[in-house]
């Protein structure tokens, strides 16, 4: 809700954020979204149209004990990568080079999440994911108007698979006038995932027909096992409202970066 989450509690929808929420929940609540998108590309005299759908996300959180217990599962995305860059250079005594950089592909969770009333105000939960997945990158050289070379394409693919888990804290406090006020609090430890990375690098050439094909594979490395180390998240918030009628709130996140690994890699991205 207006990308908060820490502190909301909501009898009408699934608080992904905190599951300590789902104390609270007194319905069954079933949440579904799919992804559709129509483009119509035209050039000159030609035109033509592209569809696409593709499903995002479902959840399903029920009640096991009114105003006391609550569970929630589904699957959900974890990341996602989508780009396509085209980048032309004149270079003399070649020509027209264009370098092509693309990505797709994401990582996804299916969860089990539970939410218990410790006692009247506060409650607590958990959240256990299992994250799996594929991320492609690609980047490629191509001479699109010299048939002396041979573009060349490197492909890098990143699968993970591993649990994954967070919790949550939620107190609330009803005040006069059916106002209150809530605060939250959710985390996840660095957690180190299963990973695989497969690295190809081609020569190849386009045919008359526009597909492409392979010369030689100069490069190619077999699947190489390591660990995805996620950082540390902390998220805090608060709410406050009147019941049924109106709620304002604020979120506050960090994630401990230093913590990150890729691999074998050092490399730590900056808070």
């Amino acid at each position: 809700m207006g990308g908060i989450g820490a502190a909301l509690i909501s009898p009408n929808q699934i608080n992904f954020i905190n599951p300590a929420s789902l104390a609270y929940d007194t319905i069954t609540i079933f949440d579904f979204a799919a992804n559709g998108e129509i483009r119509r590309l035209e050039r000159n005299t030609q035109n033509s149209t592209l569809n696409s759908a593709s499903f995002s996300y479902f959840s399903l959180a029920f009640p096991v004990i009114k105003h006391k217990m609550g569970m929630s599962f589904g699957l959900l995305p974890f990341s996602s990568v989508g780009y396509n860059i085209n980048v032309f250079e004149e270079v003399q005594n070649v020509g027209t080079v264009k370098y092509r950089y693309e990505g797709e592909g994401g990582f996804n969770k299916v969860f089990l999440a539970s939410g218990i009333k410790v006692f009247e105000g506060l409650s607590a939960g958990i959240n256990a994911s299992y994250i799996f997945g594929t991320i492609e990158n690609r980047k490629s050289i191509e001479f699109p108007y010299n048939v002396n070379y041979f573009n060349s394409r490197f492909i890098n693919d990143v699968t993970a698979k591993g649990f994954y888990f967070n919790y949550g804290l939620l107190y609330n406090k009803m005040l006069k006038k059916e106002q209150f006020i809530s605060l939250g609090l959710t985390s996840s430890l660095s957690t180190g995932v299963n990973a695989s990375n497969v690295q190809n690098y081609y020569n190849y050439s386009i045919s008359a027909f526009g597909g492409e094909i392979v010369k030689d594979s100069i490069y190619e490395e077999s699947e190489k096992s390591g660990k995805i180390r996620l950082p540390d998240y902390y998220r805090a918030g608060v709410s406050y409202g009147k019941t049924g009628k109106w709620m304002a709130g604020a979120d506050f996140s960090y994630n401990n970066w230093e913590k990150f690994r890729n691999f074998d890699s050092n490399i730590k991205p900056k808070n």
